[in-house]
């Protein structure tokens, strides 16, 4: 059949039946199906020449690889045959492809390419550390989904490779290949790596490493090419993101990274300053800039983001503005309008009917304003978000107001400082439930299945702690580096004593967010008497308390909990950690 001639589709694989063409090459076709035992959309890549024709040795392979799950990589459900022609089920990715991507519109922008890059390479790691080396990889075997997140397609390839045994073959896409096979080298991880460093080429230049006209002269280049300098990109990088490329690209395999996960650790290095001369926690790195973006077409914060840091300083203690610029900014905002009009006519502050703003803001007082304003930030336009985010955003006005309690028992400073910072405490998490749903959902499983916590976890596998992506987004919004260094959690182990007035209120919000985390993830009764003597403890060497006036706390968070919830229209029992958080009055009052 010529290429110019339609395929005829077969109606049917296996369980599968297909519904279209999405697209084909050199080694077959690519076709849309339905799953009818699991009714779901599923890309199945049917391949021309019968790779194996081992049926028991499928299915083996079928049930390895079909574990795998990772957000960065396209799960491979199935493996098997039809026809004798074998054919790979993956999961189906309604996007484009990197290199449509890159075709469509050149260059990735350099922020964006460094974060796409260490998400790739955070896959093709994975695949690494279970033993699949690739020996494929190019823009057309990395898919995009809506949001913009990459994923490794097309690793089973490799695996129907070593089922067949066949290492003498040389494959792959000519243009992104390694010099190994050209050399009678062996492949491995090693050989993934080179082919990284020429997609992050392309994507930054928005060009082909090797162009060349015939095949004879792109392997001539391969072999004879030295490794990417900066030279050869046309365009200024920082000496770290060059040292990487030119890591990866050495023909010496020895002087190459040995595999993906150290490409990445390279590359996360310039993305995540870690401190120390390296620079402050919300230094400038990829990843806030690419959550930036997305902030710009993904549903979420508002416009209100744009004026915090002036509507803070106008509700803090010794501001002398006119009451007229509060109202303007304000007014700009029409959630925000209507919240402060809505707390001003509850029962919880009076009973007259306010309609003027600036009557609202003037009967509230400046504190209820801020935290007005301060919750807002989070809360505008998240009213349709899953039940993890609805959950976040109790958790933390659950824990400014635990904030403020602790400041209030400790003489720490500023009730409404601490309010505000226990607020953003969990800034950074709640970004990533939002915006980085398929990473916090590996956060999650990875926490469960090594036994871990989510901090942890998050560093691994967004390339950066949730304290610290929400540091370097409060940077962007100009907050003081008071609530900044507030985002970070309480260290392990006994806390240490404050030595400033601006550590003490850092110090509130830190112990609070563990104190409200505490609540939201325990069940047990006991387990939670536990917990908080185990946390009063630590809290002992900073501050005098005691584990029952960390239990008194609690009642009145819940109370003015639940009425943040019926505020926000959230159902108080949408998850069991919201109902922990807005019931414990009650559990207290019994006791």
């Amino acid at each position: 059949m010529s290429h110019s001639q339609s395929p005829v589709l077969p109606e049917r694989i296996g369980r599968y039946h297909v519904e279209r063409l999405l697209g084909r090459g050199g080694e077959g076709v690519v076709l849309l199906a339905r799953d009818t035992e699991l009714e779901r959309l599923v890309a199945i890549k049917l391949l021309k020449p019968s790779v194996t024709d081992d049926e028991v040795v499928l299915a083996g392979e079928a049930r390895i690889v079909s574990r795998l799950q990772h957000p960065n990589v396209v799960t491979l459900h199935d493996i098997g045959t039809y026809h004798r022609m074998s054919y790979l089920v993956f999961e189906y990715i309604d996007g484009e492809s990197l290199r449509a991507r890159i075709d469509r519109a050149g260059a990735v922008p350099f922020a964006e390419s460094v974060v796409l890059m260490s998400q790739i390479l955070a896959g093709v790691a994975y695949l690494h550390e279970n033993d699949i080396v690739h020996r494929d990889l190019s823009p057309s075997n990395i898919l995009l989904t809506g949001d913009g997140v990459p994923k490794v397609t097309d690793f089973g390839l490799s695996v129907l490779r070593q089922v067949a045994q066949d290492n003498a073959e040389v494959t792959g896409t000519l243009r992104y290949m390694s010099p190994e096979p050209f050399m009678h080298l062996p492949s491995g991880p090693h050989s993934d790596v080179y082919m990284l460093a020429s997609i992050f080429f392309e994507m930054l230049t928005g060009r082909r490493r090797f162009d060349q006209a015939s095949p004879g002269a792109i392997i001539e280049a391969i072999l004879q090419e030295p490794s990417i300098a900066s030279g050869s990109l046309g365009m200024a990088l920082d000496e770290r993101i060059l040292e990487v490329l030119e890591t990866a690209s050495a023909l010496d395999t020895s002087k190459r990274y040995r595999h993906a996960r150290a490409m990445k650790n390279a590359l996360d290095r310039f993305r995540l300053p870690r401190g120390g001369n390296e620079g402050p926690a919300h230094a400038e790195h990829g990843t806030v800039d690419f959550l930036m973006r997305r902030m710009t077409v993904k549903k979420g914060f508002s416009a209100l983001s744009q004026h915090i840091s002036e509507l803070l300083d106008l509700t803090s203690d010794d501001s002398q503005a006119p009451a007229s610029r509060l109202v303007n900014i304000i007014a700009k905002d029409i959630t925000l309008t209507q919240r402060v009009l809505t707390m001003a006519n509850s029962a919880f502050f009076g009973k007259t009917e306010v309609t003027a703003l600036a009557r609202a803001i003037s009967m509230l007082g400046v504190e209820q304003v801020r935290m007005c304003v301060t919750s807002a930030l989070l809360e505008n336009e998240f009213e349709l978000g899953t039940p993890e985010l609805r959950v976040s955003l109790l958790r933390s006005f659950h824990t400014a107001v635990l904030a403020r309690g602790l400041c209030e028992l400790w003489g720490a400073g500023n009730r409404a400082d601490a309010f505000t910072c226990g607020l953003f405490h969990d800034l950074g998490r709640t970004l990533a439930i939002h915006y980085f749903p398929d990473e916090y959902a590996a956060i999650l499983a990875r926490a469960d299945r090594l036994h871990g916590d989510e901090l942890t976890e998050s560093r691994v596998v967004l390339g950066v702690a949730y304290h610290e992506l929400g540091a370097g987004v409060g940077a962007r919004w100009k907050f003081s580096e008071t609530i900044i260094a507030a985002m970070r959690p309480l260290p392990r182990g006994a806390v240490p004593a404050p030595q400033s007035a601006a550590e003490r209120i850092q110090a509130c919000a830190a112990a609070a967010g563990a104190l409200s985390r505490l609540v939201a993830e325990t069940e047990d009764p006991g387990a939670r008497d536990t917990a908080l003597t185990d946390l009063a403890g630590r809290l002992g060497s900073a501050f005098e308390v005691e584990a029952a006036q960390l239990e008194a706390l609690l009642p009145e968070a819940a109370q003015l909990t639940r009425q943040y919830a019926r505020l926000l229209k959230l159902a108080p029992d949408v998850l069991p950690a919201c109902a922990r958080l807005t019931e414990v009055a009650a559990l207290a009052g019994a006791a």
